[in-house]
């Protein structure tokens, strides 16, 4: 679905990413290394946040791309189901259709009962799945995820990590620093060093 050519880009003198070459198809990938080493650059390039120095990056046209920061990118002020609304009228999701959506995003993700709480009184992981059910009612074809699960317990990363890996006939790119493991491990693990990607065996 998206293939880099060649791909370079710096900051100022400072190489990031170096000539990379790759091609992204269906299936989950998971992103490793150090702190500052380029992973979330990389994810702004696949995004298009950024445009590569050097080279092209080539994408499926009509590509739906998702992508959820480190940061969240939640109104603390309103409740879940105010901002969940926000994001239906976003969408143009009719009255009838919206409900559903939520209902069914919320028990797959476990926060039916946290509808009518502000944001701000959430926990991390409590967050965290609420900007899941933001990507889930989006439907994408690329997920981009930076850090989800981060300082989450074993559960709340459980919750996340099982429905990404259920995705189907999706890109699914997970940058994380928590070692991730499923049991038939169906996923490519990737690793930025000195600007280049590389597969890990």
């Amino acid at each position: 679905m998206i293939y880099l050519e060649n791909v370079s880009y710096r900051i100022k003198e400072k190489k990031i990413l170096e000539n990379i070459t790759y091609h992204f198809a269906c299936g989950v990938y998971i992103l490793q290394g150090e702190s500052g080493i380029g992973k979330t650059t990389l994810l702004n390039l696949l995004c298009g946040y950024l445009k590569p120095d050097k080279g092209k990056i080539k994408k499926k046209t009509k590509l739906k791309i998702g992508y959820m920061f480190q940061e969240d990118m939640l109104f603390h002020n309103l409740t879940v189901r105010e901002n969940f609304n926000i994001k239906c009228n976003a969408m143009e999701l009719e009255e009838g259709n919206r409900e559903k959506i939520i209902d069914k995003y919320c028990k797959q993700f476990k926060i039916t009962n946290k509808l009518d709480c502000r944001v701000s009184s959430l926990s991390g992981g409590e967050k965290k799945r609420v900007q899941m059910v933001m990507l889930a009612m989006d439907d994408c074809d690329v997920w981009l995820l930076d850090e989800p699960i981060a300082n989450l317990d074993m559960d709340n990363s459980n919750i996340i990590i099982q429905y990404l890996f259920g995705l189907k006939n999706k890109v699914v790119f997970i940058v994380s620093h928590q070692f991730i493991q499923e049991r038939d491990n169906s996923f490519t693990l990737l690793e930025m060093k000195d600007g280049r990607l590389y597969e890990k065996k």
